[in-house]
C-alpha cells in the first residue's frame, strides 16, 4: 500500500468496529471507531513511514489481524 488501505468485509462485523494500526514495535499509530454505510471503507495511510504494519479490526471481543507493507 502507498497512500490508502481499502478494507472490505462483512458489513455486520465492520459496522461500529474499532480499526487500529500498529507499527512493527507494537506502537499504535492509528485508531478509529468505524461507522460503515457499506461493506467497505478506505483508511488514509499517507502519513505513515515506510515499513511493516499490523491492522486490527475488532468488535465485541472478536478481532481480525492483518499485516501490510507501507511503500
Amino acid at each position: 500500500a502507498t497512500n490508502a488501505l481499502n478494507i472490505n468485509g462483512d458489513y455486520e462485523f465492520l459496522n461500529n468496529s474499532v480499526i487500529e494500526v500498529f507499527d512493527i514495535t507494537g506502537k499504535k499509530v492509528y485508531s478509529k471507531t468505524a461507522s460503515f454505510e457499506s461493506n467497505s471503507t478506505v483508511i488514509n495511510i499517507e502519513a505513515l513511514k515506510q515499513g511493516v504494519y499490523v491492522l486490527r479490526i475488532s468488535k465485541e471481543g472478536a478481532s481480525n489481524t492483518y499485516k501490510f507493507v507501507k511503500k
